[in-house]
């Protein structure tokens, strides 16, 4: 397999004094090559220009142009996507917490998954930068921030204030219209912005529906935020690899038609800046109500002949979060922080077994809970001479339950407090005004989820008591290091590289057959990673990473399934004095581990897109997947029955959820 070498999109807008870089009186609009402000060469982050160059479809969507992760959506546009990285299968944010400014949106004990990350609340146009940091390395970072997390950070730049409308039209069946307020003598965190989606999806039941309104206003020390979403979307299932070589279904199409979601999440929040010469801090205080109801049935009539095997997944409920930072000058050389907080987190949550017209026959699981954490952290930062930085720090957390199951399944109840004490440190060493050497370790964790508590405290019969926990649940850790280097041989480079290592005794997740915690085992992960930013010349510009990492049980030996060895991506930019941009962008993954030894085909993609932009008008087209590279998003191995003419078997199977052919999508948006 060709070598991937990672040279993700950097845009070259033609509002290029946003913050990024300086405007020259030449005729030709340039964007500066200013040294990248990274702390860390792990470190990904697209500032407003390049998330407007991504062109992408959704906030959830720019994410695949951070270097270092890859996303699956074995779904449609309204659900949370699959988050790969560094070697984590992360779900849907079981090891990845997403941000945006400050409040986190994952939910630790969601019915579709732990730590559940719902980004459709973010409209693109309301960002003015987003961040992925690696590893669990800073104080800031909690519970589920075991291989990163991600920054969404609300604004609009200097340069792109005032009014603006956009539509966009796709090809197949895409339509969206998006607007924002952002005064132009207001605080570059000062927005509205509005979107109503509707998009049939490339293949059959891949339909999306949404819509929201997000904002925030800066009123002197305070700032006040807050928005509205609500979404409908297909879920299409995985289809058998067997059956689409056998020709037996095309796979353009799905098992099941109807199964779909609803999601809907409502935010109000404020925030409290202030800050003089020796201190500052911020206080922010977070409501957030969310709801999910999903169908979907991925195994078709293994378990039940009669009503097959969908499953309606519901859960509602209401969290409020209160978080703290206080900065302090201590001395010339160092400084001190500490971040407090907590978070009451109320739901109701469960699955119940449907038939195929969707009636429910029986709950599965359910019930009610309370979930909470309170924090501290406290750190030191400073400089040991001239060259050499280091900070550190320990944050310490405990995370309490009580669950409560439904009464239709014996209403036993749980409660439980855990603590988790988790050191931080860094250290930068600059060599000269070129080279800056970073190393960093940590501790990330992962807490249980709620519903284990109320689960059966005996481990069945067969069931091999060394792997599971028999209902004691218990806090997953990982200890992380990370050891890199950024060097700036010139104006117009940026090179950085780097190596890192997380370890865990033990990884535990809820068994949702036997209802006890299983111990997965001890595992390892060990990688590189390679970035690259070049200005060619004041038209060109690139921007790359290339990834590889080595991840297996260390008792076992076996690979740590689903995410990919091997992943990158190449692209360039170019922008005209006439006004004419252009860029293409390719990305892929290598041959993915599955589990029971199977494995996963790698893929290639290319994008593209060609716009024009003169007097605040653009015009821009979009192809995905411009060569119309056949592909699978999703490869999962497990047994299945769809063919209910056949004899079932319960040995696994390849499933695979096909990716999208060429799309095109024309868009077109003006600013006043």
């Amino acid at each position: 397999m060709v070598a991937l070498v990672a040279v993700q999109l950097t845009s070259m807008s033609a509002h290029a004094d946003d913050g990024d870089g300086e405007e020259q009186e030449t005729g030709l609009v340039v964007v500066t090559a200013e040294p990248t402000a990274r702390e860390n060469p792990s470190d990904a982050a697209l500032s407003r220009r390049e998330i407007d160059a991504v062109g992408a479809r959704s906030a959830q969507d720019i994410l695949r142009s951070l270097s270092g992760i890859q996303l699956s959506q074995h779904g449609s546009e309204g659900k949370a996507a699959q988050f790969f990285l560094r070697g984590f299968d992360a779900a849907h944010g079981t090891d990845l917490t997403v941000n945006v400014d400050g409040l986190t949106l994952n939910e630790p004990s969601h019915v579709h998954g732990h730590g559940y990350a719902d980004v459709g609340l973010v409209i693109p146009e309301a960002i003015k930068s987003v961040r992925l940091r690696k590893g669990p390395f800073d104080l800031d970072q909690g519970n589920l921030s075991t291989a990163g997390d991600i920054t969404y950070e609300l604004g609009v730049p200097q340069a792109l204030r005032g009014t603006a409308v956009g539509v966009e039209g796709g090809l197949p069946g895409r339509g969206r219209i998006w607007t924002y307020d952002a005064p132009v003598d207001g605080n570059e965190r000062d927005v509205v912005a509005g979107e109503v989606v509707a998009d049939r999806g490339p293949f059959e039941n891949r339909q999306t529906r949404r819509a929201g309104i997000l904002g925030q206003k800066t009123l002197g020390d305070w700032r006040l935020r807050g928005g509205v979403q609500a979404a409908e979307f297909g879920l299409p299932g995985a289809l058998r690899y067997d059956d689409i070589s056998a020709g037996h279904i095309s796979p353009d199409t799905t098992y099941t038609p109807d199964t779909t979601g609803r999601t809907g999440q409502i935010w109000l929040g404020t925030v409290h800046e202030r800050s003089d010469d020796d201190w500052s801090h911020r206080t922010s205080l977070d409501m957030r109500a969310r709801q999910f109801d999903g169908n979907e049935n991925f195994t078709g009539y293994l378990f039940d002949e009669e009503h097959g095997d969908a499953s309606r997944e519901f859960q509602q409920g209401a969290m409020l979060v209160l978080s703290h930072r206080t900065q302090r000058v201590l001395s010339d050389n160092w400084s001190g922080v500490i971040y407090a907080g907590s978070s009451v987190d109320v739901f109701r949550q469960f699955a119940d077994a449907v038939d195929e017209t969707g009636v429910a026959y029986d709950r599965d699981w359910g019930g009610r809970a309370l979930q909470g954490a309170l924090y501290v952290a406290p750190g030191l930062s400073g400089f040991v001479g001239d060259h050499l930085q280091l900070e550190g720090g320990v944050r310490l957390e405990g995370l309490f339950f009580d669950f409560r199951e439904d009464e239709l399944l014996g209403t036993e109840q749980g409660r439980e407090a855990l603590a988790v004490v988790a050191p931080r440190m860094r250290a930068r060493v600059f060599v000269g005004n070129n080279l800056v050497i970073v190393g960093a370790a940590g501790r990330g964790y992962r807490g249980p989820e709620a519903r284990v508590f109320a689960g059966d405290e005996s481990a069945p019969a067969d069931t091999d008591l060394r792997q599971h926990r028999g209902g004691e649940p218990a806090v997953t850790a990982i200890d992380a290091a990370e050891l890199g280097i950024i060097v700036n041989p010139s104006q117009w480079l940026e090179l950085s590289a780097g190596a890192f290592a997380y370890l865990a005794s033990g990884e535990y997740v809820y068994d949702h057959v036997s209802r006890v915690d299983v111990d997965l085992g001890a595992t390892r992960r060990l990688g590189a990673e390679a970035a690259a930013e070049v200005e060619l010349s004041q038209q060109y510009r690139m921007r790359g990473h290339l990834t590889v990492v080595d991840a297996h049980f260390r008792d076992s030996g076996d690979a740590i399934p689903f995410a990919p060895p091997v992943e990158g991506g190449i692209t360039g930019l170019a922008r005209w004095s006439n006004g004419l941009f252009s860029g293409v962008e390719w990305r892929g993954v290598g041959t993915r581990p599955l589990p029971f030894g199977a494995k996963a085909a790698p893929w290639a993609l290319w994008n593209a897109h060609l716009g024009w932009e003169r007097d605040n008008l653009q015009i821009r087209l979009n192809v995905d997947n411009l060569l119309d590279t056949s592909w699978a998003e999703g490869v999962y191995h497990y047994a299945s029955h769809f063919d209910r003419s056949q004899p079932i078997s319960t040995l696994p199977s390849v499933h695979q959820v096909t990716g999208h052919p060429r799309m095109f999508r024309l868009q077109l948006s003006y600013r006043w």
